[in-house]
């Protein structure tokens, strides 16, 4: 068998046996709190016991381990010829789920991702043939990095043709961002700021008083660009057409510059009110600017 000197560091002081009781740095091992050994500092050890011809107790005092670490793996290199075994498992009862069952539960959170507890729960055992606890089963959620939060939803009925159609159309007319401004409405009432969660001590609801009355509602019509919001309006109540026609012509119309200028491309959803010819030659005839939506372009 070889050994390969070199691996050890160079800090460590290698003096003949007349002179080594001297040098050897003082370590108590009464004075060593358990830790964990790093695999290289375990390899350290066969080379300085046979490579070097340390004995147990002055290897304890260089590399400050436990003694009982050092005939550890003095016998695992003794037998396996390596310092230390990475196939040991640590120790602790076995999972009860095993690797196909975790598999399963992430296809099936995969699959559907709005599953209770319980549901998940039942899927295992009526496929699988498992059984487990609500807490067993979250903490293998846990272990395989899932966590829940807000959904996010997406329209069903969205056709993924008509969106790449709807941006090689926007691509081919917008070759600047500058260009754009988006318009769109947003709507606000006084329970629209209301908070859904809260903090409160275990075992107990939090709870705080607010206004059930939803009250007066505004709605506003903001203008975005790269420069941010360039332009607004707010309005008590709802956004009709002859509202948002009559803003177009207000507040955006006169920012606007000739196309492909600046401010030349007005983008808009495929909400109703958006559907009006009068608006289209408003944008497109009045002020010579194109309107991007899937209302007026394409309809998605």
């Amino acid at each position: 068998m070889e050994f390969i000197s070199s691996s050890l560091p160079s800090s460590i002081p290698f003096h003949t046996s007349a002179t080594r009781n001297h040098n050897i740095s003082t370590f108590s091992t009464d004075d060593m709190a358990r830790r964990h050994v790093s695999p290289d500092l375990k390899a350290r050890i066969p080379v300085l016991k046979h490579a070097h011809g340390y004995t147990v107790q002055e290897i304890v005092s260089i590399l400050g381990v436990q003694k009982t670490l050092v005939y550890e793996t003095l016998k695992s290199f003794s037998l396996h010829g390596v310092a230390s075994r990475p196939a040991v498992r640590s120790g602790g009862r076995t999972r009860f789920l095993h690797h196909d069952d975790i598999n399963f539960v992430k296809s099936v959170l995969e699959q559907d991702p709005t599953l209770y507890l319980d549901e998940l729960q039942d899927q295992l055992l009526a496929r699988r043939g498992v059984s487990v606890s609500i807490p067993t089963l979250l903490r293998a959620i846990r272990r395989i990095h899932f966590s829940r939060k807000s959904l996010s939803i997406r329209a069903l009925e969205r056709n993924d043709l008509n969106r790449s159609i709807y941006m090689n159309t926007f691509a081919s007319l917008v070759s600047d961002p500058w260009m754009v401004m988006f318009v769109d409405e947003a709507a606000r009432n006084k329970k629209s700021s209301a908070r859904r969660k809260g903090w409160s001590l275990k075992g107990r609801r939090c709870v705080q008083r607010q206004c059930f009355v939803r009250g007066q509602r505004f709605s506003i019509l903001p203008v975005l660009t790269l420069d941010g919001i360039i332009a607004y309006d707010i309005i008590p109540g709802s956004v009709t057409a002859q509202i948002f026609l009559e803003f177009i012509r207000v507040n955006i119309i006169p920012l606007t510059n000739p196309y492909p200028g600046p401010r030349s491309v007005l983008v808009l959803d495929n909400c109703n009110i958006h559907h009006s010819e009068a608006l289209r030659q408003l944008v497109e005839d009045e002020a010579g600017k194109p309107v991007v939506g899937t209302a007026l372009v394409l309809s998605l």
